[in-house]
């Protein structure tokens, strides 16, 4: 024990010395704890359309959920799910799984001390910690292998699947009592958008505003409005055969908006664009 407080000691010595030379080169700043800043745990509800319509797009299907998977990190939750026919009732999905998380606690409490150096040498030490954790982390629970295996669970289903029907608001529906309990959600949904049941007509002309604020209105007293609160939600698949593809995108950005949920007009996209997702990833309304 003695011997590991004076390797301890010694390597705060270090450290102190370290900080000590940056400040005097002018590397002034607050002590980093990498640790507080890993990406905040999220979870990933992917929708995938797959009626009879959407069979000639299944590749860019694939490749959009292939996009989604990529982005999915330690600690995050994630659910693959078909639009069904009454997807309420007959929600399929096909994946939902548990990433493991790593988790890190400072071998020394902070500093009680107002001292920059002193704060800098110990969070140099922790985040050395840290970093050597999580790489050991990272061999037993490899990312890309996880991402491999799921994608190679739901691949026969995204490309040779069809149902008699698809319910996309349903599935939006079950996707909302799926995130509950977490503060941060995105939702990918990956269809054409077209939208043509009892009522509601997205498939053909012009959508306008008042039709959707009616639809959501009557989901809403129905008790059949999805609560998307602080889901952030991206669409791929769009399809450009719409004769109004400006209106059926303010469609659908509406009616998430009514949802709680919150769709921006660049992330309506008929094929999956890697900047685009790349900045919905990256954006810092509710995500991670």
């Amino acid at each position: 024990m003695k011997t590991i407080t004076m390797i301890r000691n010694i390597f705060l010595a270090v450290a102190l010395a370290v900080a000590m030379l940056a400040s005097a080169c002018g590397g002034e700043g607050a002590a980093v704890e990498e640790w507080t800043r890993a990406p905040q745990p999220t979870t990933w509800l992917c929708i995938i359309d797959v009626s009879q319509s959407t069979l000639d797009a299944r590749r860019t299907y694939l490749a959009a959920l292939e996009r989604a998977l990529g982005a999915i990190t330690y600690g995050d939750r994630v659910v693959v799910m078909s639009a069904e026919n009454s997807s309420v009732v007959n929600a399929d999905l096909w994946v939902e799984q548990q990433l493991p998380s790593f988790s890190f606690t400072p071998s020394t409490p902070r500093p009680d001390t107002d001292n920059d150096l002193l704060l800098r040498a110990w969070a140099d030490e922790q985040n050395q910690r840290y970093r050597a954790g999580l790489a050991a982390f990272g061999k037993t629970h490899d990312l890309a292998r996880i991402h491999t295996r799921i994608l190679a669970r739901v691949r026969p289903h995204v490309l040779r699947d069809v149902a008699a029907g698809t319910d996309l608001f349903g599935a939006l529906y079950v996707a909302g009592t799926l995130m509950h309990g977490t503060d941060a959600n995105r939702v990918v949904l990956i269809t054409d958008g077209l939208v043509q049941s009892s009522g509601v007509n997205w498939r053909c002309g012009k959508v306008a505003a008042s039709s959707v604020d009616r639809l959501a209105k009557a989901q809403r007293k129905a008790g059949e409005l999805p609560d998307l609160c602080r889901a952030d939600v991206i669409l791929v698949g769009a399809s450009t055969e719409a004769r109004d593809f400006a209106a059926l995108r303010a469609a659908w950005c509406r009616y998430v908006e009514a949802t709680g949920g919150k769709l921006e007009s660049q992330y309506f996209m008929s094929k999956c664009s890697s900047t685009l997702f790349d900045a919905w990833v990256g954006s810092a309304g509710g995500g991670s």
